[in-house]
């Protein structure tokens, strides 16, 4: 009896071993950095994904319940060490606080798969054979600091612009909310610095002049804008301008990011 036990745990033993190392190679292939598992997010959130082989990632998001559709999001935007990023859009707007999604990074490595996925506005299923990361399941967040659901929009510099050492962003927020403006140069262990406080108008439009640099950053130095909401008072009380972290805090809701880059003039658009 003893040895028939043994036998069967230890023919059992493989099959476990064999399972954890595809989920290893999965996660070694492609997986999703941001957002984390549970976490919970604003409907125009950006994802943040890893590719370690060659193809075409693309984001896709499910809501839970509905038609059980996968719905592609916007292009990928590559970066450095195989890291990529998209603005995902979690909804229609009709769902309310606490309504879950699923995020999902299908990697496209041939033209038979790339032709799967060409002019679909959505998926019924993920075609089988797919390369596709772990799934992610994040929460739509509810109203931000008790003030009512709030969203903002930067309309300039345009992604991909070439600004000056000092420049002015321009963009839209909804009423009674206050965005912030961090800005990061793209370069190895460099720190996310918070910008001046913007200037809101009554039509909610709103000014912030940011720095990009100082007089011995380069022409073509690349740089990360990120425009976020403060979830608490508290988090507010942390962005002070001037302030740097390595990371963003928890307690910012990231609501649009873009990518500038420096040009070789000192001084981009200003105040008039």
């Amino acid at each position: 009896m003893r040895a028939f036990v043994f036998i069967v745990v230890f023919a059992a033993f493989p099959c476990w071993n064999g399972d954890l190392a595809n989920a290893n190679a999965r996660r070694s292939s492609v997986e999703i950095v941001a957002p984390k598992q549970d976490e919970q997010i604003v409907r125009a959130t950006q994802v943040v994904g890893r590719l370690g082989v060659p193809g075409k990632p693309i984001v896709l998001v499910r809501p839970e319940g509905g038609d059980g559709h996968w719905w592609p999001q916007p292009p990928i935007e590559s970066g450095e060490r195989g890291y990529f990023r998209t603005n995902a859009r979690f909804g229609s707007g009709k769902e309310s606080a606490g309504a879950k999604f699923t995020i999902v990074v299908a990697v496209l490595r041939n033209a038979r798969e790339l032709k799967l996925f060409k002019d679909q506005e959505s998926l019924e299923k993920l075609p089988r054979g797919i390369l596709r990361s772990d799934e992610v399941v994040v929460t739509l967040k509810g109203k931000v600091a008790g003030r009512g659901a709030s969203s903002a929009s930067i309309d300039s510099p345009s992604p991909n612009s070439t600004v000056g050492a000092v420049h002015e962003i321009q963009g839209q927020v909804s009423v009674d909310a206050v965005p912030i403006v961090l800005v990061r140069a793209e370069q190895p262990n460099s720190l996310w610095w918070v910008q001046e406080s913007p200037a809101v108008g009554q039509d909610r439009s709103f000014r912030v002049t940011a720095r990009f640099g100082n007089a011995s950053t380069p022409a073509g130095m690349k740089f990360r804008v990120l425009l976020g909401l403060p979830a608490s008072a508290e988090a507010a009380a942390r962005m002070q301008p001037g302030a740097s972290f390595k990371a963003i805090p928890e307690g910012i809701s990231r609501l649009q990011e873009i990518r500038v880059q420096r040009g070789s003039s000192e001084t981009g658009k200003l105040p008039q």
